[in-house]
């Protein structure tokens, strides 16, 4: 494991025989308290597109709030499934000392203690953000083969990935979007990613604007077997009014503007509330806007869904944040 942190604690709710089960599916996350809710929706949505599949989860994070743990001990009952929760200290670790960035937490980082603490648990872990929803089977996946590589991921979208292969010097010509992975534990370990990660973020971090994603990319460059664009289908929400593409899997809502927050007014957030109107998080209220930016998203939003009052009463309240922002 990374120097210095350590797994403090572990909780473990649901039916713990599905341990034994050979088909059992092993899906990982890393989360700070923040995303409780959104990774309790993903995991109903994963049920739902899987009902004959025994899902295995793992979260790796230094906090859950305890009406979130109380939400997950009933989600694991509802579903059958088995939730464990790795709680971390990483206050005198390496991952402390890297950067964050925008609307992303330290928790982008603890996906890279995953293969550690994983390694005698499964040989192969999908990794999912949590901002996250499955529409689709899992099977292809389950049975996928690697080629010899370490990882499997889809490219992010064409125009991340050009400015990211000029920007990186990438000569495959390929920017893979960390959102999802498919991961062989046993050749990520062998090959020292995680530790290789650390070192690339050190010395270059301040050049990065996607932080570990672009280290990622860097270290594997040529280690990954490129998925279809189904299995990590990249939507934003402030920018996007396209359709996913057909036989989307996992829907990404990536970008600032998320399906639980009021500024998510898309028609394709109906998909997310639709999952957590069947989950223990159902009937919370969706969350404001946390700044003048997010004002201005929602309120674009709320004029093209036709509610000009409230485009008009929140941009007022964007030009006024705006100004006491500057």
């Amino acid at each position: 494991m990374l120097p210095s942190c350590t797994v403090h604690m572990q909780q473990v709710y649901g039916d713990a025989s599905l341990n034994a089960s050979e088909n059992a599916f092993h899906i990982a996350f890393g989360i700070d308290e923040n995303y409780a809710r959104s990774m309790g929706v993903l995991m109903v949505s994963l049920q739902a597109a899987n009902p004959e599949l025994p899902l295995i989860f793992h979260v790796i994070t230094e906090s859950i709030k305890a009406e979130d743990l109380s939400k997950i001990s009933a989600l694991s009952e509802t579903l059958h499934c088995l939730v464990n929760i790795y709680f971390i200290s990483i206050e005198k670790s390496d991952l402390a000392k890297l950067p964050i960035t925008g609307h992303y937490s330290t928790a982008m980082y603890y996906r890279l203690l995953m293969p550690d603490i994983l390694h005698s648990v499964t040989p192969r872990i999908l990794y999912l953000d949590s901002d996250i929803i499955c529409l689709g089977s899992l099977k292809e996946l389950g049975s996928l083969d690697l080629k010899g590589k370490t990882i499997a991921a889809a490219s992010d979208i064409p125009k991340i990935v050009a400015e990211k292969v000029s920007e990186l010097g990438l000569h495959n010509n390929f920017y893979f979007n960390s959102g999802m992975m498919l991961i062989d534990i046993a050749r990520w370990n062998q090959s020292d990613i995680s530790t290789k990660v650390l070192a690339v973020l050190a010395e270059h971090y301040a050049s990065f604007s996607l932080a570990d994603q672009d280290a990622l990319n860097l270290v594997l460059a040529g280690d990954v077997l490129s998925l279809s664009p189904i299995w990590n289908q990249i939507y934003d929400l402030g920018q996007m009014s396209h359709d996913p593409v057909d036989g989307t899997v996992f829907l990404h809502y990536a970008g600032t503007v998320k399906p639980w927050r009021l500024s998510g007014r898309h028609r394709l957030s109906s998909w997310y509330r639709g999952f957590e109107n069947v989950s223990p998080w159902a009937g919370l209220p969706l969350l404001p806007p946390k700044d003048y930016k997010e004002m201005e998203i929602y309120a674009r939003l709320s004029l093209k869904a036709g509610d000009l009052p409230t485009a008009l009463r929140l941009y007022w309240k964007y030009l006024i944040a705006k100004f006491h922002a500057r």
